[in-house]
């Protein structure tokens, strides 16, 4: 199994049905939830740049989002996504190291 078919099987078989306990719905590299106040938690998984067919580099991004003022300030916007958030930090800084981390497949 090469390293981009581990990555998708890690996202699809072992987190996605785990976060879908709590209700999140999957879009591509974003896991989303929405409560009844119109905001969202979006946990987003992202590629380095310096990834390749041989070795993934992924990072996961947490974020919490007012749908209403996306929306007012950017009425255009169709999808909240994790740059959208009004808070948003990486996985890493929340655990003890408090610190950027990133995860290697190959």
């Amino acid at each position: 199994m090469n390293p981009n078919e581990k990555y998708k099987e890690l996202i699809d078989y072992i987190i996605a049905p785990e976060l879908k306990l709590s209700d999140f719905k999957k879009d591509h590299s974003d896991f989303r939830i929405v409560n009844k106040e119109s905001n969202s938690g979006i946990i987003n998984f992202q590629k380095s740049r310096r990834s390749s067919s041989d070795h993934i580099i992924f990072t996961v991004n947490v974020g919490i989002c007012s749908n209403r003022l996306v929306k007012y300030f950017n009425p255009e916007t169709k999808k909240i996504i994790i740059w959208n958030c009004q808070y948003r930090v990486r996985l890493g800084e929340l655990m003890n190291e408090k610190d950027d981390l990133w995860w290697e497949i190959d």
